[in-house]
């Protein structure tokens, strides 16, 4: 499998998605992994599989995971 992000990287995201005008953050790879399908029976849903997530590092010192590979851009090296 190849992966569209490599541990390390420099990403970006928007603040708020919904809101670009908020800004952009910056952060790292710190984590990619895939992730099976899981049934919730208790409320009827069936979420996955996701064969490619990837959790960051922001430079404000949070952390988030389970991004998407298109939740993340790469920063481009000026």
């Amino acid at each position: 499998m190849s992966f569209q992000h490599t541990i390390g990287e420099r990403v970006k995201r928007e603040i708020n998605i919904y809101h670009p005008e908020k800004g952009i953050r910056f952060g790292i790879v710190i984590k990619r992994y895939s992730r099976p399908e899981k049934k919730y029976a208790n409320l009827g849903i069936t979420l996955g599989p996701y064969p490619e997530l990837y959790d960051v590092k922001w430079d404000d010192g949070s952390f988030e995971e389970g991004f998407l590979p298109h939740g993340i851009d790469k920063v481009q090296s000026q």
